[in-house]
């Protein structure tokens, strides 16, 4: 989404409209998408191709991403809350409200596969693989917004403790108010500092019930793997493991990928049978 329609997506969902303002956020979502997975050539590495064969992926808790900046695309701002006499444990409430600790995310891209920097990134020096996957279905998937500046919040938590409190008054446990709410606060989830906008990030968010993560199953939230593609200095047994586990998983025989001759990047092709 562009900015212009970023905005027009949050004040559709500010109008009670989620049907329309999913349209607009899914539309942006392609059709396939991309992981890199990281290799050491240890036996960490089996707990990679269990959730692989398994047709898996691992949500990461936020403390194990790279980004120190995580889920802090909003803050809170303390100055609006101050102004309207909230005391600094109602203010320290709404900060841990956004840490989101229990969610954790699978970030993956729409980088085409061939696309160096981020087996740079993520693969141990091209020693691990990537899977491309095929969208089946979109509502889980968010893009990621690329931020310069961290988005000060107050008034969505002024909104949802009204919401909420209508609700108690109304013996409600919920409405599509403070849904909708919630679901603004939510996109802290999505946002990240636009120095990582090379990436082109999508990612899922889904609840996790510890510090450190979850496997879920990829057709939860509307993936299915289409191929393996082996790093440059993939092993020649991991290269092995991984194209059986293509196999089992039916994705027939894996993909390589070796440095080009002619460009700066890589080529792909498939593994012939031995």
């Amino acid at each position: 989404m562009t900015a212009y329609e970023f905005e027009k997506y949050i004040k559709l969902i500010r109008n009670g409209k989620r049907i329309e303002a999913e349209i607009l956020r899914e539309k942006d979502i392609p059709d396939v998408l991309i992981k890199h997975f990281y290799l050491k050539e240890d036996d960490s590495d089996e707990k990679k191709f269990y959730t692989l064969e398994n047709n898996m992926l691992w949500f990461s808790a936020i403390s194990k991403l790279n980004d120190p900046y995580e889920f802090k695309g909003m803050v809170v701002n303390e100055k609006a809350f101050k102004e309207k006499g909230y005391p600094d444990n109602v203010i320290d409430y709404f900060k841990e409200f956004l840490r989101m600790e229990e969610y954790g995310v699978v970030c993956l891209s729409g980088r085409t596969v061939d696309y160096l920097p981020m087996w740079a990134y993520y693969t141990n020096n091209y020693h691990g693989f990537c899977v491309e996957y095929e969208v089946v279905n979109k509502p889980c998937i968010h893009k990621v917004q690329y931020e310069k500046k961290r988005i000060p919040i107050a008034s969505l938590f002024f909104q949802l403790k009204e919401a909420l409190s209508e609700n108690i008054r109304n013996g409600k446990k919920s409405s599509p108010e403070a849904e909708s709410i919630a679901s603004l606060i939510r996109q802290n989830l999505y946002i990240k500092g636009e120095s990582w906008a090379h990436e082109q990030e999508y990612r899922i968010a889904m609840p996790i019930d510890n510090i450190v993560g979850k496997n879920y199953e990829i057709s939860t939230f509307g993936l299915r793997a289409k191929r393996i593609i082996a790093g440059v200095n993939c092993s020649e047994a991991n290269i092995n493991r991984l194209n059986h586990i293509s196999n089992i998983i039916g994705c027939g025989n894996i993909f390589i990928s070796y440095l080009s001759n002619e460009k700066y990047g890589m080529e792909i092709e498939r593994l012939l049978e031995k």
